[in-house]
Formats: structure tokens, sequence, C-alpha cells
């Protein structure tokens, strides 16, 4: 779905002609970056169903909680960006809210805690590849569609081996109806769609902001899951996790606030005082009473 919407999109904005130009041009100078920016990606999924499978999704996005620290340190030490004291200051109720909102859920699996964690850390680094390939002449568009292009040909590749090593199971294989199969074809249609969308929409943002600011635009999101998974499979809402989206929204607006002030004062830069020179002000002394004496002559 990724590709097939990446294609539309792209044709129906700059046209096939132009389409064809780009491509050639991410085949001679660019398919090095398209496909390291593809196994991220495929990597950032493979190991958050991992941790899905085997941790509950409000401690999967709680370990992710952590992912604007990662991507403070990685945007400094990919791009160069700095970040002053207040916005890493704000960063901190943002984490602890998202803390709060899953201190109910008492799952913990090592493997699943692991996966996590290197998708916390492997989507930050996504997220700074991809803001410095929008740095670029690369849009948007071409972004999503190529990308998505590389990785479903890594996909078929793994899918083809895996099928090829693996021996059928019979137990799965008597489990398998024409409604279960009917069923999680629609599943997977609806699954990509909405991953589509959710990648589209990503691109376009990441070309507006920093990666910082979309890593705490995210934590929004994430706070959003985790009420809306224990909602869903039964979990108890205590007060701590009420008290846990507050403190996400409240850590959000610092955040802004922090952005707005160290633009404002990048804007106006350093008041630098004028140096004095102790030679300058002796020597002008000196040519003023020189030039009083030709006065008296």
């Amino acid at each position: 779905m990724s590709v097939v919407g990446g294609l539309g999109s792209e044709l129906y904005l700059v046209g096939w002609t132009v389409c064809k130009r780009s491509m050639r041009k991410v085949l001679d100078d660019g398919l090095k970056d398209m496909v390291l920016l593809a196994g991220v990606r495929i990597l950032t999924v493979l190991l958050g169903l991992t941790a899905l499978k085997y941790i509950a999704v409000s401690f999967t996005q709680t370990i992710k909680s952590s992912a604007p620290f990662f991507t403070v340190v990685l945007t400094y030490l990919l791009l160069g960006q700095r970040t002053g004291w207040r916005v890493n200051f704000s960063l901190i109720p943002i984490v602890s809210g998202l803390i709060f909102c899953s201190l109910s859920d008492s799952s913990f699996h090592v493997i699943g805690f692991i996966a996590a964690l290197m998708s916390n850390c492997v989507d930050c680094i996504q997220n700074v590849l991809t803001k410095r390939l929008l740095n670029r002449s690369y849009s948007t568009s071409q972004l999503q569609l190529y990308t998505s292009i590389i990785a479903v040909a890594m996909q078929l590749m793994f899918i083809a081996y895996n099928w090829m090593a693996t021996p059928p199971d019979p137990a799965l294989e008597a489990k398998k109806t024409d409604r279960s199969t009917t069923y999680v074809f629609l599943v997977l249609v609806l699954d990509g769609m909405c991953f589509y969308i959710q990648s589209a929409l990503a691109y376009m943002l990441m070309s507006l902001m920093s990666p910082v600011t979309h890593s705490v635009a995210n934590c929004v999101k994430r706070a959003l899951i985790i009420v809306l998974s224990i909602y869903r499979y039964g979990e108890d809402v205590t007060p701590l996790n009420w008290c846990g989206m507050v403190l996400v929204i409240f850590g959000v607006y610092v955040f802004n606030a922090a952005s707005r002030i160290e633009r404002e004062q990048a804007i106006k830069g350093p008041i630098i005082a004028p140096a004095k020179s102790t030679f300058v002000q002796t020597s002008t002394i000196n040519n003023l009473s020189e030039i009083r004496i030709e006065k008296g002559r």
C-alpha cells in the first residue's frame, strides 16, 4: 500500500516525465541513501512488532518515551544542531508523564524490552537521516516512494527465504479458514493504508520541523496510544494515568515556549560591547595635543 499510495501521489504531484527523471537521479546519485533509509524503516517495523509480541502496548510506548533524549543526542552527532538547556529541561515532564501513563502495566519480558529499546533507537536514527536527506534536493514524496519500493524488495527476499527454509506447520494449516483468511487480508490492507498515511504525514512534518520537535510531537501520540490500549485490553485506568496525560500536555506546552524563546534569542544574536583600546585613546589624545600646539603657534 505504501508503494501504491506513494506512486499515485508522485504521479499526481509531478507527472510521469518528472517522476522518471527523478528516478534516474536517485539511481545515479542517491541509491545508497535510499537503501540505508529503507533498511532502517524495515528494522524499525520488525523490532516494533517483536516488542508487541512479548510485551503490552502501553509498556512498549513507555519504553519509546525516551525518544526525545535519543533524538537530541543523534541530532547533535549527525546534524550538528544543538538545543538549549530550556528545551532539554522541557523533555523531563514529557517523559515522566508517559511513564505515569502506563504505571498500571506490570508486564515485562527481556526480549520485548530489548526489542522496544532498539526500535526506539533505530526510529530516532530514521528521523535524523530523513531530516538529513530532506535538507538536500529530495522531496517528501520521493523519500516515501523510493524507500517503500526498496523496502518491499527487501521484504520479498526475506519472505521467499522464509518460505523455502521453514517447513509448514500442520497446526497452523488446520486453523486456517476462508473467513480468517479474508479477515486477515482486509486487516492487512487497512494496516497498509494507515501506515502509508502515517509515513507520508511523518515525512511532511519532518520537512517543516526539527527531529527533536517531531519526536516531542510523537509523545502526544504515544500517550493517546497508551490510554486507548488500556481501555481496549481491559486494564484499569488509575489517577496516575490521567496525571501522566496532563504532564505530557504540560511538557509539550513548555517545549513550545522554550523553543520560541531560543528562536527569538537566535534572531537577536549576542550583544557584544565595543572593545576599548588604550593605544587608540592615547594616540588620539596625543594628536589632539599636537593640534592645539599648532593652533597656539
